[in-house]
């Protein structure tokens, strides 16, 4: 994140510190839970249904891409 390389950062179960809230806001860059078990204070969420994988990969590419004009103030 701290490159500025990094638009969005999508966690599950498997990924989830707290603290990655803040340290996404610090850098502009947009967090994304997919888990409700996971879910982040300061992060959104978006579930992720394995019966529609395609839409909803495609909605958490489309949330990642409109966070682009954003990254020219890193």
């Amino acid at each position: 994140m701290a490159t500025g390389a990094v638009e969005a950062m999508i966690v599950d179960v498997q990924c989830i510190m707290q603290a990655l809230a803040g340290v996404a806001s610090h850098f502009h860059t947009k967090l994304i839970t997919t888990s409700s078990k996971a879910k982040i204070e300061g992060a959104e969420h978006m579930e992720f249904d394995e019966h529609h994988a395609y839409d909803s990969a495609k909605a958490i590419v489309r949330a990642a891409i409109e966070t682009i004009p954003t990254g020219a103030r890193r």
